[in-house]
């Protein structure tokens, strides 16, 4: 019998239920990542809202520092951004790697694109700055360790540097000069490379 996964109830009380599960089992793990997708209709929010459920129980980091799960912001609905969460997932329990804001992993190996003909070859996780969803470290933990919920941005290769030699607040204030805060949230195919 296939049980399909349930949503932490905390979520469920900011969106209501998913709409959507998208369900993958990860190589060399016990259990699976899924992903919730939550539709505008159900959270009154103008933008679809694509949530990792079950990465955080896999991280294995001291409780001060926290654990996390992946956000993704879109203005419409596209199953490939819940793969690439499933991608970004696998990455980080494959690798046994602890993501913090501000944290960077390249697409492939070497970087290619994310879509075709685009720049966007790596991919920036930064805390959710919508509301109420920037709370979250206040309001779950799991065995005692805050949950982080970080964003998904994708940025080029020569962002991907500049945030290395410059910081991911000096990266967020160039961008701030062409985009409003939801724009900076969602994410974009299309935005103008900023250095």
């Amino acid at each position: 019998m296939n049980r399909l996964p349930k949503c932490n109830p905390y979520f469920e009380t900011l969106w209501g239920e998913p709409d959507k599960i998208v369900q993958t089992r990860l190589p060399n793990v016990k259990f699976p990542v899924s992903v919730f997708v939550f539709c505008p209709e159900s959270t009154g929010r103008e933008f679809f809202t694509f949530l990792t459920s079950g990465l955080a129980s896999f991280q294995s980091h001291d409780s001060q520092f926290g654990r996390s799960e992946l956000v993704l912001y879109s203005k419409e609905f596209d199953e490939f951004y819940a793969e690439l969460l499933h991608l970004c997932a696998k990455v980080i329990v494959g690798r046994g790697l602890d993501i913090n804001h501000g944290d960077i992993i390249p697409h492939g190996a070497p970087p290619r694109p994310v879509f075709p003909e685009t720049p966007w070859t790596h991919i920036l996780f930064h805390e959710s700055g919508i509301e109420p969803d920037s709370n979250l470290s206040n309001e779950l933990t799991i065995l005692g360790a805050p949950v982080f919920l970080y964003n998904l941005m994708l940025i080029s290769a020569a962002e991907s540097q500049f945030i290395e030699k410059h910081g991911i607040v000096e990266f967020s204030n160039l961008l701030a000069i062409d985009l409003n805060p939801i724009e900076f949230e969602i994410i974009s195919r299309d935005r103008n490379v900023v250095v």
